[in-house]
């Protein structure tokens, strides 16, 4: 009787019965879009693939002299700019005009 009750404990505790730390750890499924919540998502670091993948297609690039280049996202009034480095990573936070 003890161990099928420290079994089923066992089991509570590990198998999804009350949130295992595997679906805690789970990341969300992004929605792609020019969101707040979605651009606060952006780290310097990330692939630009990556960043694509969360805001969705970007409007138009800009590539300065420095190697360095911009992905800018404009929707509804809204616009982001991503600043990519040589090897495709985000160099930095995105630049945006959510009103903050």
């Amino acid at each position: 009787m003890a161990l099928s009750f420290a079994l089923a404990c066992v089991c509570f505790s590990g198998c999804g019965g009350g949130g295992s730390s595997k679906e805690s750890g789970k990341a969300a499924k992004v929605v792609p879009g020019v969101t707040k919540e979605n651009v606060q998502k952006i780290k310097a670091g990330m692939s630009e693939k990556e960043v694509v993948e969360i805001l969705g297609p970007y409007d138009r690039e800009n590539m300065p002299l420095s190697g360095k280049k911009s992905q800018i996202w404009s929707r509804d009034g809204i616009e982001v700019v991503v600043f990519i480095d040589a090897a495709g990573k985000v160099t930095g936070e995105p630049i945006h005009n959510f009103g903050e």
